[in-house]
């Protein structure tokens, strides 16, 4: 017998418009931490000692490699997020199953839905 997700599958959009919320939201908060990382590195720094010059070129580096390597992370985790995530019901009960790292089972009775909300995002 089908599960439920096969028969309703989630949209594949769904990792699309979560990749691009979350990069957006990267870009501003590296976007404003950046500001104050290239201040402090590329800032003319006299009589410091040559190990400290050295050290605020590496963390430019750091830095750079950082938001790189955070940018790229969102939609490889987004994709593993929808590839892990499972739904189905029976007689009584609706099951999702969740998460990338911990997969986190809920069940939740029909007795317990009362009001159905659908969320909508700003690319929605």
């Amino acid at each position: 017998m089908p599960t439920l997700r096969d028969t309703v599958p989630l949209q594949k959009v769904k990792i699309t418009k979560k990749s691009i919320e979350g990069i957006i939201k990267l870009i501003f908060i590296c976007g404003f931490l950046s500001i104050f990382v290239c201040v402090f590195t590329l800032a003319e720094a006299k009589g410091l000692p040559d190990v400290l010059q050295v050290a605020r070129k590496c963390l430019l580096v750091a830095w750079f490699l950082l938001v790189l390597f955070l940018l790229m992370w969102n939609p490889i985790y987004q994709y593993f997020y929808f590839k892990r995530y499972f739904y189905d019901m029976d007689e009584k009960n609706i099951i999702i199953r969740k998460g990338v790292f911990a997969q986190k089972e809920i069940t939740l009775p029909f007795s317990f839905c009362n009001l159905l909300v659908s969320r909508q995002n700003i690319t929605r």
